[in-house]
């Protein structure tokens, strides 16, 4: 390496996928930029995912193969990476995708903390998958690709960034993390990932940077995603489909109260699609009918995460706006009951 900082912290956190970890560390280790570390963090994986990364450290010193001492989750092991990384920049690449050997030039051209999240395109390559998620998955790239979103600019400002943030709010309009890089100042000013979100981290972090900073946008597909049956995604909305929705709830949640997000906040009030506060209240209350619904229809494990919610968050619960609400669903439901 070129000094004792690297410019770049490549992170690869790893779960279990052997079968595509391989072509991900040839794509990193590909790159045009030479002074890079690339951190393999393992996060507890029974497969052959760390035999395969030890090989590759003991081919080339840019590659170091770590372990957590324990299992961290998914947004703990990118956090455990960041704290780890001692680059000026940080790029996760995850163990299923790949980027182009050109990745980090064209992403650092220009580069600088006055524009700490750069976002390039990215490419799906689908592996055994169904034809109904591959078009859920081309309908989202046609309709909220970030080229599209940002009318082909180089430069996002900040505010322009919460408008269209707001106009579709719950959808990632920056990209997946293998489709960004961010400078080492961001973690410093805006803290590190929400573990408390299991599937839209990604989602909650770009909001809260890139509404204070704005983003810089590489119009290269520079990444692959890779989506496939054993993905992190997948296994979710297969495992955990009813936590994974909450996910929602705790992100709108953040926006109706947390400092953080206070211009984001501001913008919300002026928007069409009402505050932040409003649509808490209401995904607030179908949350916790829908836990209803669904203990009621024999599965105890819906009210207990939506329970572990309100620990976490008592607004969702007892919030005014909420609590009258519910009181609304009460007398609707016992008004229905007397005219039965």
């Amino acid at each position: 390496m070129s000094s004792n900082r690297p410019v770049v912290s490549v992170c690869v956190p790893v779960y279990e996928g052997e079968r595509f970890l391989g072509a991900c560390l040839d794509s990193v280790l590909a790159q045009t930029v030479d002074d890079i570390e690339v951190l393999v963090l393992d996060d507890d994986s029974h497969d052959g995912s760390v035999a395969l990364a030890e090989r590759y450290a003991a081919a080339d010193p840019r590659v170091q193969v770590l372990r957590n001492p324990r299992r961290l989750g998914l947004a703990g092991n990118w956090n455990r990476c960041v704290e780890l990384a001692a680059g000026e920049w940080v790029k996760f690449v995850f163990q299923d995708d790949a980027i182009a050997p050109i990745c980090l030039e064209r992403m650092l051209e220009g580069g600088s903390a006055e524009w700490p999240i750069v976002a390039c395109g990215r490419r799906y390559r689908f592996e055994d998958v169904d034809e109904a998620a591959r078009d859920e998955y081309r309908q989202f790239e046609a309709e909220l690709a970030p080229d599209r979103l940002f009318g082909g600019r180089s430069l996002v400002p900040a505010a322009e960034f919460r408008r269209v943030a707001l106009d579709h709010f719950g959808f990632n309009v920056v990209g997946e993390p293998t489709a960004v890089l961010l400078h080492r100042s961001v973690f410093d000013r805006h803290g590190r990932f929400d573990e408390q979100l299991v599937e839209i981290c990604d989602l909650e972090f770009w909001l809260r940077v890139g509404s204070v900073h704005g983003v810089r946008f590489v119009d290269e597909e520079l990444a692959e995603f890779r989506v496939h049956g054993a993905g992190t995604t997948a296994r979710n909305r297969r495992d955990h489909s009813f936590r994974t929705e909450m996910d929602q709830l705790v992100l709108l949640h953040q926006l109706a109260f947390a400092p953080a997000f206070a211009a984001l906040r501001a913008d919300a009030r002026r928007h069409q699609g009402g505050t932040a506060g409003a649509r808490f209240g209401e995904l607030a209350v179908d949350s916790w009918v829908l836990a209803r619904q669904l203990d009621a229809a024999g599965d105890p494990t819906a009210m207990a995460t939506w329970r572990d919610i309100v620990r976490r968050y008592p607004r969702v619960s007892q919030w005014p706006r909420v609590r009258m609400r519910r009181a609304r669903r009460h007398v609707g439901w016992w008004r229905t009951r007397a005219r039965a």
